[in-house]
């Protein structure tokens, strides 16, 4: 993903804006290190929050199985 004039965050961004980037992004497919580089939060925040998120309703998320 690149960055646009439209879509330039002050990093590291804040929970509220994590969040509604999700939202507005979709069907998201990357691991948790990359949202993490995107976001500016370590790849364990970003699962502690997905998971939480998640658990509250706010997001569907699917873990992907290691095989």
């Amino acid at each position: 993903m690149r960055s646009s004039a439209t879509n330039v965050h002050q990093l590291p961004l804040s929970e509220d804006q994590a969040l509604a980037w999700l939202r507005v992004q979709g069907r998201v497919t990357v691991t948790a290190a990359e949202l993490g580089r995107r976001w500016g939060w370590h790849r364990q925040r970003v699962g502690r929050r997905l998971r939480s998120w998640h658990m509250g309703g706010e997001i569907q998320w699917f873990e992907a199985e290691k095989t």
